[in-house]
């Protein structure tokens, strides 16, 4: 019994594969970089599999990231790139402590 409770873990194992996906661009605010705004790649999972963050950082002076990750998954990795910023919303994040947040999913590119 031990040894196909054993055998079972090991096909599973194997058959979950290496998935990887990277994001690159530019973010703006107005005409302007939108410099230091924090972005993280994330790789959203149903079920009681939780969420996982792939990488995350910052943008620099130019508005320009690089975000790559890879997850070991037993399906198709569902990636989502997330922008927390304070564009142009008009509440101060000194005085509100609030950052807001957008979404996209990562599709791929062909």
């Amino acid at each position: 019994m031990r040894l196909l409770i054993v055998l079972a873990l090991v096909t599973y194992c194997s058959s979950m594969r290496q998935q990887a996906v990277a994001v690159s661009g530019r973010l703006m605010c107005g005409n302007r970089p939108a410099a230091g705004v924090k972005v993280k790649l994330w790789d959203e999972d149903d079920g009681p599999d939780p969420d996982d963050v792939l990488d995350e950082g910052f943008t620099d002076e130019n508005g320009a990231f690089h975000l790559q990750g890879s997850e070991r998954e037993l399906t198709n990795i569902d990636p989502v790139f997330k922008i927390y910023h304070d564009c142009d919303d008009g509440i101060l994040v000194s005085q509100s402590g609030c950052i807001s947040s957008v979404s996209l999913m990562v599709i791929e590119d062909v």
